[in-house]
């Protein structure tokens, strides 16, 4: 009887752990995108459900100066043709964001897409470059946001400028 108590505790603590370690490899995990064209769309999608989306304040880092971003389009997301608005500013390696609503909100269900950022890439200095979702705000809130690659979810990606592509 001792031994399966003892049992039960150390599978469980191994469960723990291995959900832990989980958890942070999906944080951690980078995509690296491989680009022939100077130009690239970067879908962002909204996680979790959120009723009467207000506004969002999103924070980018990306590590040099590859990436120029160039506008903040909401043209296929959830907010086209809605009465919402962005903006997007950019200075010394970092991006800022915001989408508002001018009146009737919108609700987001899971997994939504709610912006594409329209960046440039220059090989000017780097080769590439990595770039984080640093924060994400939603109503006062701080949400969940990712990068959508293939219909997959990244809070990083390192995006590679290749020069000569055949």
């Amino acid at each position: 009887m001792i031994f399966k108590k003892i049992f039960i505790k150390w599978f469980i603590i191994l469960l723990i752990i291995a959900f832990s370690a989980q958890q942070k490899n999906a944080f951690s995990q980078i995509k690296t995108i491989d680009s022939c064209s100077s130009m690239i769309i970067l879908p962002i999608v909204l996680m979790p459900y959120i009723d009467n989306i207000e506004g969002l304040d999103i924070k980018l880092n990306f590590t040099n100066s590859l990436i120029e971003f160039k506008k903040l389009s909401l043209l296929n997301t959830i907010f086209e043709n809605k009465n919402y608005d962005g903006q997007l500013w950019s200075d010394n390696n970092k991006a800022t964001m915001a989408i508002f609503a001018k009146s009737n909100l919108v609700t987001s269900r899971s997994k939504s897409i709610i912006a594409n950022v329209h960046c440039n890439l220059s090989n000017s200095k780097s080769d590439s470059s990595i770039l984080t979702l640093a924060e994400s705000i939603c109503n006062d809130k701080i949400v969940d946001i990712r990068f959508m690659i293939n219909d997959k979810f990244y809070k990083k990606i390192k995006i590679s400028y290749i020069n000569n592509c055949i």
